[in-house]
């Protein structure tokens, strides 16, 4: 398989990987509120359902560079053949799974980015997960005696949903290739928004605030 050229990255790249996160944010805040206080079945997949379309979106989310693959990596997806979307993706772009951060203010008083300490969903869970929550989704015998709700089924869920609120919440997405990294927040403390900033030089190493493009986009969640 030819590997495809990432396109440059600009407003238009940025602009779309935000809108991907903002569905994601409704998705997840959907699931959430189903997942408070599960009394019905259809609730539960309510969740599991927004939950597997936001895991989805997660893996086709940087693709925003390589958009001439999307519909390759969707077809396998809605196969849940995730070893095949995997080796598309791979192939584009080995680091294609967001990287979680937190936040720090560090001794000359820069905010700096530090590994995320805790539970969150990782491209080896991801699959696995999604292939729960699938499962979720199948009809029952629709003749047989109606089963009580799994509370070992309502925990998984949450369990999910925490892991993909830690994954997003402060992260970073190569958009194609380690030239194109992005920091995104999904919810920004002045207006509750989705922020999506470029990188402008890139170090694994140093991630420090003072290194990101002075432009920033805000994206609306309800789009």
């Amino acid at each position: 398989m030819t590997t495809p050229t990432a396109a440059p990255i600009g407003q238009e790249e940025i602009e779309l990987y935000g809108n991907v996160l903002s569905e994601i944010k409704f998705r997840a805040e959907m699931a959430e509120k189903k997942l408070r206080d599960v009394t019905e079945i259809v609730e539960l997949e309510s969740a599991a359902l927004q939950l597997r379309k936001s895991i989805e979106l997660v893996a086709l989310g940087t693709l925003a560079a390589n958009r001439q693959v999307v519909h390759q990596v969707s077809t396998a997806l809605h196969k849940k053949d995730w070893d095949d979307a995997r080796k598309i993706l791979r192939n584009i772009n080995p680091n294609y799974w967001p990287t979680p951060f937190t936040a720090k203010i560090g001794p000359d008083g820069k905010r700096a980015l530090e590994a995320f300490v805790g539970p969150f969903l990782s491209e080896k869970e991801a699959p696995t997960a999604y292939g729960f929550l699938s499962n979720l989704l199948h009809a029952n015998n629709p003749f047989a005696k109606p089963s009580a709700i799994d509370q070992k089924d309502v925990d998984r869920v949450r369990d999910i949903s925490l892991k993909l609120r830690n994954l997003l919440g402060l992260h970073t997405a190569e958009l194609g290739n380690r030239e194109h990294v992005v920091v995104a927040s999904m919810d920004t403390p002045r207006d509750g928004r989705v922020l999506v900033q470029l990188w402008n030089e890139v170090s694994r190493e140093t991630r420090t605030v003072d290194s990101w493009q002075s432009t920033q986009l805000r994206m609306d969640e309800s789009k």
